[in-house]
Formats: structure tokens, sequence, C-alpha cells
């Protein structure tokens, strides 16, 4: 104990009198050479240090803190520092990145009420007893008569002042007695002995230091000293409290190299690195960070991926590029989708259900999350078919569809046909074309003909509403039938058909074969009255990106289905009519 209050009352001494102490110990007589301040909590081992403890207003109270001091905000319980290099308040709680939201659950049923209890039956009032009679008063007695006032007396005459004697001259100063040893000068002291001379008590009593009459800092009994508070906290060696003052305490801050250049510092000596504006501590084997400026990794670069994909579709990926700073990534995917492989790093591989939504991604590591990226993502289906199955009440327009799911193609328009012969039929062959004319035809490789015009003598060529499907696009969309429509101006009969012929369906899809069998294999539709399929006789094969357009069945010399066939003929039903008549072709798969 009187260890503790000689040791700490010096150094408090030592600051009030501006002095620069070297090494100051507190619990302990031989302060480490490394350290200005060495708290020891021996022999116990069972006491801390309080660092000033403030709310956040009085954290933000203090005004022009200094650079790496210290405080605990007790309203988010954490060590907070001010970084003069960011002017800004650094929490030194390294709280790990905060995972998504889960969805919040449904709400309960309310219970039901109880019922009320029954109200007690009211017990009678009891009767009011009787008023007693008001006794007699008494007669009030006479007053007795006042006494006469004696005579004043003289007042005698006062006597006169006498006359002051002289001053007597002033004696000799007596020598100077011996200094017992027993008094500390303010000057300073000399001739004293370390545990045998001190400042404190020797009774039971705690020790307090005041100035301008308001006490500082107290030395209790139990050797637990107090700065701006006279009840220092008992688990504490030193307990600073600086909450009605608005400071915190300096660690003492030196620069790398001024680190380096310790003498055999002290296992867990404690400084602030100006260099680095980090915390740091000595652990026996070298100086270890514990606390730097903390901030969260920027906001990730654009999202790579399919910015449209279909309904329950499986296989997508979206992926970034690595963030500087981040240790893990946090992906997010629309309501009803999963997120299969990938969570946490730079690439997913996601399973979509039946909502659209975003993408989003943030870059995190201990300090916290970025803001997040995003990716607007739209929700197709991959094929006509699939959005009536989805959506029975679908009428006929144009629809943007993704045919091969989460593959290399992009998302596409197309137009459906939900009406005929039941619909869910995609437009893969449109040409409207005017006679006398013979234009170049167009194969689509990622993307299909819309419907514009379906009167004869208009001229659609060059146009969006012109070109059919390639083979590799033919194979990319899922389909089992093909509905073959035609008219020309040259005479009345309409080609409409359907048909689920596997030869004919194959050939359309690689270029490879024929279509030989159609002939037996279809179903008429409203207003068919051509001649073929069921006359066609022949059928070109091996035309690849052409099976469709040239002459697919016919019967020779006779009925064709040619859209410029051999380079120039467009015939539906007819033949060897070159390009003079106005003639209509379409195909639709579903």
């Amino acid at each position: 104990m009187k260890k503790q209050i000689t040791l700490f009352t010096a150094f408090i001494l030592l600051i009030s009198a501006g002095i620069r102490a070297q090494n100051v110990g507190v619990g302990t007589l031989t302060p480490d050479p490394s350290a200005l301040l060495d708290i020891n909590a021996n022999p116990a081992n069972n006491k801390g240090i309080l660092i000033p403890r403030l709310t956040a207003t009085q954290r933000l109270a203090i005004v022009s803190p200094a650079n790496s001091l210290l405080v605990f905000d007790t309203d988010s319980a954490c060590f907070f520092y001010w970084n003069a290099a960011n002017s800004a308040w650094k929490s030194l709680c390294n709280t790990g990145a905060t995972g998504p939201a889960g969805t919040t659950g449904n709400t309960g049923s309310t219970g039901l009420t109880g019922s009320t209890g029954p109200t007690g039956i009211a017990g009678t009032t009891g009767n009011s007893g009787g008023t007693g009679e008001t006794g007699a008063t008494g007669s009030t007695g006479l007053t007795g008569a006042t006494g006469a006032t004696g005579a004043s007396g003289n007042t005698g005459t006062i006597g006169s002042t006498g006359a002051t004697g002289n001053t007597g001259s002033i004696g000799t100063t007596g020598a100077t007695g011996a200094d017992l040893g027993t008094h500390w000068t303010i000057t300073g002291n000399a001739g004293t002995t370390p545990g045998t001379n001190f400042i404190g008590t020797t009774d039971v009593a705690d020790l307090a230091v005041s100035t301008n009459s308001a006490e500082k800092m107290r030395v209790t009994t139990s050797g637990n000293v107090g700065i701006g508070t006279s009840t220092p906290d008992p688990s504490a060696l030193l307990d600073l409290d600086a909450s009605g003052a608005n400071r915190g305490l300096l660690i003492p801050r030196l620069t790398t190299a001024q680190r380096n250049a310790i003498v055999n510092p002290a296992l867990s000596l404690f400084i602030f690195n100006t260099t680095t504006n980090c915390f740091e501590a000595y652990m026996g084997n070298g100086w270890y960070t514990v606390s730097c400026p903390c901030t969260p990794p920027p906001t990730p670069g654009s999202i790579t991926g399919a910015t449209c994909v279909s309904a329950g579709q499986s296989g997508y990926v979206f992926s970034i590029a690595s963030v500087t700073g981040a240790t893990s990534y946090t992906w997010t995917v629309p309501s009803g989708s999963s997120i299969t492989a990938g969570q946490g790093t730079t690439s997913i591989t996601v399973t979509f259900g039946t909502t659209a939504g975003n993408i989003s991604v943030t870059a995190d590591n201990s300090c916290g999350s970025s803001t997040a990226g995003t990716l607007a993502v739209t929700l197709t289906y991959i094929s006509c078919q699939a959005i009536l199955t989805a959506n029975p009440s679908s009428t006929d327009g144009v629809y943007t569809i993704d045919p091969d799911g989460s593959g290399a193609l992009p998302c596409m328009q197309c137009n459906c046909d939900m009406t005929t012969d039941g619909g869910g039929w995609t437009l893969v062959l449109n040409y409207l074309h005017q006679g006398n004319t013979n234009p170049a035809l167009r194969i689509l490789t990622d993307s299909l003909p819309l419907l514009g015009n379906t009167t004869l003598g208009n001229n659609e060529s060059g146009t969006l509403y012109w070109g059919h499907a390639s083979n590799s696009l033919m194979t990319a969309i899922t389909f089992a039938e093909l509905r073959f429509y035609a008219k020309t101006s040259a005479h009345s009969r309409i080609i409409h058909f359907k048909t689920q012929h596997n030869g004919t369906i194959n050939y359309f899809r690689t270029g490879v074969g024929d279509a030989t069998g159609i002939q037996s294999g279809f179903t008429s539709l409203s207003g068919h009255t051509a001649f073929v399929p069921a006359s066609a006789g022949s059928f070109f094969g091996n035309q690849g990106d052409l099976s469709m357009t040239a002459f697919p069945y016919y019967l020779a010399s006779t009925y064709h289905w040619g859209i410029k066939g051999i380079g120039s003929r467009w015939e539906v039903d007819d033949a060897a009519n070159g390009s003079m008549f106005d003639t209509y072709h379409q195909i639709w798969i579903r």
C-alpha cells in the first residue's frame, strides 16, 4: 500500500511541477525502462486500467482531440481513438461483415382473449354511530393588575485616556533551528530515502490531491488510484474518469524509427505509431498491430452475367473482379432464386425462381461491408409455350424469351401466337415478299423475326420482320412441333398445317438430312386448302441454314414450298413461278 501511494503520488507531483519523468511506476518500485508509465498489477494480478469513459455525445464534444487520444464510448461499448490523418474517431472494435438480413417470417395469429371474471359482491355499509353531546364551556378568570415601573439611576462621568508609551527596539533574530527531516518543502528536498520518506498517510485513510480547492485525484487505502473520481473502481489499479471533463488518455506517440529504438521493450508495451497511425504492442518477438484505421472495401465493379434469365433455369453465372481490401463477398439474389455455388467469392452460380429483381454483391472485411453493386435482371421464359403455361391468360403479341436458358444466347424478342390450336407458338420464319422482287434472305443466329404486316403486296425485306432462324438457333430452342403457313397472289389456296415429324424437326435443327415422311405425318389446321404436304414426293436435303427455305418438300414441277429457292423462286403450293407473285411464308414452333 505504501509503495503504491508513494510512487503514484510522486508521479502526480512530477506532473504538477512540469517535470518530464523518464519512467513512472504504479504498483512497482522498478518501472520497466522501455515504458514512460508502467502499471503493474502484482502481486495479486487482479486489477486493470480504466480508460476514460464517455458517452458518444461527450466524446464528440472534445475540442481539438490529440492524435491517438483514447476513450471508451459507453454508448457503443467500444474503444475509440482520434485519427488525425483522417480527422475522425476510429473504433477499435473489429466488427465482422454483417450478413444479409433473413426473410421476415409471417406474423402469428392473435390468441383468443380470455373471458372476464365475475365482479365480486359489494359488502353492506355499517350504520353510523350517533354524535355525542358537547360539554359546557368554563368561565374565564379575571386579569391581574400591572405593577409600577421603578425610577432610572444617573449615568457616571467618563475618565480621561492616558498617554501612549514609546515602542521598544526590535531584538536580534535567533539562530535557525535544525531540520528534523519530518517535512517536505515546496522547493525540493534532498537526502530522501525511497520507502522511508514519502508523501502519504500512515493511518487507514485515503490520500486525496486537490487543486483550486477541488479534489482531482485519490489513492484509496486498497491501493486503487483514481483521477477525476474519488471512488476509483476496485477492479482497477488506475481509474481515469474524464466524463465530466470530456477528455481521453494519450498513449505514448512514437514514429516507427523511435519505436524501433526502444531498448529491450517489455512484454505488452503499448504505443501509438504516428508513422502508420496504428496502436501497436510488443509481444516478445516483435511489434504487432492492435488496431489501424479501419475502412470497408470500395464498391465492387460491374457485375458480369445475363441481364435476362429464364424462370426455373439453373446454371447462370455472375461474377465481379476482385476488390482491394476485401476478404469475402456477400451476394443476394431475387426472392425465390437460390445461389447454388460461390457465395463468399467473386463468382456465383444461380438457379432462378419466378421473380425478377437485382443481383447484388458487397465486398466485406473486418471493418464492414461496401456499398452494394447491383445488376438488374429481367425474368423471361425459354419459349412462348413456357410463357403460356406459366400465364394461361397470355395474349398474342411480342414477348422476350431466353431460348437456351443459361447458355450463350442473349435474351431476344419474339412473336407469340397464344390462340391458334391452343397457342404457345413461337415465330421462327417470316417472309412477306413483294412480287417482281428477289431480295436476299436473312439468316438469324441470335434473334428472331417479328410479325409485321400480313397483307400480300407489302415488302418487308431488310426489316426486323424479315428472316428465319439458323440451324444453331433452332437447336438451342426447345420444341417438338412445327406449324407451316403460306399464301400467294397467284391463287387462293393456303398452306396451314402442323407436324411432329421427327425427321423434319431434326433436319431444321441440323441442316443435315431431309423431310421425307412429312407427307404422311401432319395435321391440317384452319383454312388449309393446299395440296402439299400430302402430295409431296420430293425433298431437298442437306441444305444447312436453308433447310426451311430451299424446297424442304414438293411435288416436282407442280406444288412447291420455296422461299428464294434455287436463288429466285418464291412459291406457295405452285411451281415455276419465279418471283413475279406476292408471297407470304411463316413457320412457327412449340
